[in-house]
């Protein structure tokens, strides 16, 4: 049985998950709701709700104004992120640009502010939590996003979309299709946008055997990172040289499903240590130096400076 934790702020429309609890038990989901199931035992307001979330398959976000400042409720999303809990938003008050979580702006986000499609979109959304959940792949030295980090849903989907480009196809995929690249400034966010990306759940899905971070920078061990990506995919870390690494990589990647995430590239030769891709991988690569990109034929997406509106919304929540 699919069981739900609703995770809403008071302050929105308390009214209105009250009615979606309702509908979703009678539709026959196991729902946890503070309202009716906060049990008394004697432990923390904090441990209760943690316990709830580890004890279900799925958060249901209500986004709203009111829930988009609250500490509790993104504490709340944020654990079933880290317990690897899917995360569900519904938008019932506000828009999705300013309402809605950055870390959440790549999920589908289903539209109850019209209380006349009321009962459409709970059609919707019961589907969706019926429907059975893939397996993901695992994160390996994958880092946590900001407190305070800002989806950019354009540049992310641009990025999502030529990753996820022709997977399903049984072909051997080179060139652009099997390298995708952010490339901008020091310090502009490539690094975070990856790796919301790389903790994107159909990114996850997309790549069963694993989201593989390795990060780069300037002066790199190389033999060290190659061990270390090996030793992960189950292979040997006992070879010396780069190349021997190249050879040993070749072959655990053959027929495997990857994503490597070669972060804070600096030149070609680092990214080409691990130029190693099985039909089923991808590579994504952060740079300064679009000609790294352009020697792999990879495909470059460049990360600009926030807008105004952007840099406002950040500098809002970071502060009182």
């Amino acid at each position: 049985m699919t069981k739900i934790f609703l995770s809403y702020a008071r302050g929105d429309d308390e009214p209105f998950v009250r009615r979606l609890y309702d509908d979703l038990k009678k539709a026959g989901f196991d729902v946890w709701f503070d309202r009716v199931d906060m049990p008394s035992r004697q432990l923390t307001f904090h441990q209760e709700i943690a316990d709830a979330i580890r004890a279900r398959n799925r958060l249901i976000l209500v986004a709203g104004p009111k829930a988009a400042l609250s500490d509790y409720v993104r504490q709340e999303w944020r654990w079933a992120f880290e317990l690897d809990k899917i995360v569900v938003p519904i938008l019932r008050l506000g828009n999705v640009e300013e309402h809605l979580p950055g870390e959440l702006s790549l999920l589908h986000c289903d539209d109850f502010r019209d209380d006349a499609q009321y009962q459409t979109q709970l059609a919707k959304l019961i589907e969706n939590l019926r429907r059975p959940e893939p397996p993901m792949g695992a994160l390996f030295g994958v880092p946590n996003l900001p407190p305070h980090f800002l989806g950019r849903p354009e540049l992310l989907r641009r990025v999502k979309d030529a990753l996820l480009v022709d997977l399903q196809k049984p072909v051997v995929i080179t060139g652009t299709a099997a390298r995708v690249g952010m490339q901008g400034m020091g310090g502009i966010g490539k690094s975070v946008l990856a790796a919301a990306l790389a903790r994107d759940r159909e990114i996850r899905r997309s790549y069963p055997d694993g989201v593989l971070w390795v990060a780069v920078g300037q002066q790199p061990d190389l033999v060290k990172l190659q061990r270390d990506v090996s030793k992960y995919l189950g292979g040997q870390d006992d070879f010396k040289t780069v190349e021997q690494g190249q050879g040993i990589l070749r072959q655990l990647l053959a027929q495997k499903a990857v994503l490597l995430v070669l972060d804070d590239v600096w030149n070609t030769r680092d990214a080409q240590a691990f130029d190693v891709l099985g039909a089923r991988c991808r590579a994504l690569i952060t740079t300064r130096d679009a000609g790294v990109l352009h020697t792999l034929h990879g495909e470059g997406v460049q990360v600009s400076l926030f807008t105004e509106t952007e840099a406002m919304r950040v500098f809002s929540s970071a502060t009182p």
